[in-house]
């Protein structure tokens, strides 16, 4: 009986890791509880910026390991930013802390740079109280919020290889009265199955696996192999806050040749065991475009 509680319990964690790890950045999800904690950081300690209600629907953007879940802040909360970095409602510094409170003590939970534009609502001391920008986020506990119920994605269409001009020469033309009852001469081709998961990742067994999508930003590498899956990440530095998109599969040696240029590439996605983020098996690499 209790094998059977622990296994149901398994089976039914990894179903929901499988549902949220499927999600994209920008599709929402529910509170499931009343009056619900949003913190400033993935903490049980840190401070908490505000509440939601049971039925309340929050803006996802990523998975912050086994326990929180990543949020868009929602239009009520207020942020702050220190005044003297400010030029009216312009940021006139290269790097500018948007914390949650009203002082340094408060976390961060996200950066403007440069010409940013900031919404005022107020002062408080050499404080500014503004709305959410874009650049920021807030946590919200896993367990309490429900994930919308995802379709399971079908594997895409291979398209397959046209028949050698040298083999379609060799077909011999028969009378019509001998073709009659025989089979064809050359059979089609089987469908090409996609490509097995690399064997050297430690993969989560969770549904959807090894999807093929499109990611785009800052191609990092490192000299040595650290604890990541990967020496090769890529980075969203679209903002002041560096954000690791996903790994890449260091074994294709076209990242040596992309390394620290914006890229876009489409790949097969994987979740390994032990990470936020999940490894990308590149299938094709271009340079970004200037101005994108």
């Amino acid at each position: 009986m209790i094998m059977n509680k622990i296994l149901t319990f398994l089976l039914s964690f990894l179903l929901f890791l499988g549902v949220a790890s499927a999600l994209e950045p920008g599709e929402r999800i529910t509170v499931d509880a009343t009056r619900v904690n949003v913190r400033a950081l993935p903490k049980m300690n840190a401070e908490v910026v505000c509440q939601v209600e049971f039925g309340q629907t929050l803006e996802f953007k990523s998975l912050g390991g086994t326990n929180w879940v990543e949020i868009v802040p929602p239009s009520s909360v207020s942020f702050w930013v220190h005044q003297d970095y400010l030029q009216g409602d312009t940021v006139v510094s290269s790097k500018l802390n948007v914390r949650s409170g009203a002082g340094i003590n408060y976390s961060v939970v996200g950066r403007l740079k440069r010409h940013d534009q900031v919404i005022r609502k107020g002062n408080f001391s050499e404080w500014v109280e503004i709305a959410p920008p874009a650049e920021s986020s807030l946590w919200i506990s896993r367990s309490l919020v429900k994930f919308p119920e995802v379709q399971a994605q079908a594997e895409p269409v291979f398209e397959e290889e046209p028949l050698e001009e040298a083999v379609v020469a060799t077909v011999e033309v028969r009378p019509q009265a001998l073709q009659k009852d025989t089979k064809p001469l050359l059979k089609p081709k089987a469908a090409v199955a996609p490509p097995p998961a690399p064997e050297h990742l430690d993969l989560i067994p969770l549904p959807g696996q090894g999807r093929v999508v499109k990611r785009e930003g800052y191609l990092r590498g490192y000299l040595l192999k650290g604890s990541a899956p990967s020496r090769f990440s890529l980075e969203d530095n679209t903002s002041g806050a560096k954000r690791t998109i996903c790994y890449l599969d260091e074994t294709d040696p076209r990242l040596k040749e992309f390394r620290g240029k914006n890229v876009i590439i489409q790949g097969r996605e994987y979740w390994v065991q032990g990470e936020e983020r999940p490894v990308l098996v590149p299938q094709a690499i271009v340079l970004r475009e200037l101005g994108r």
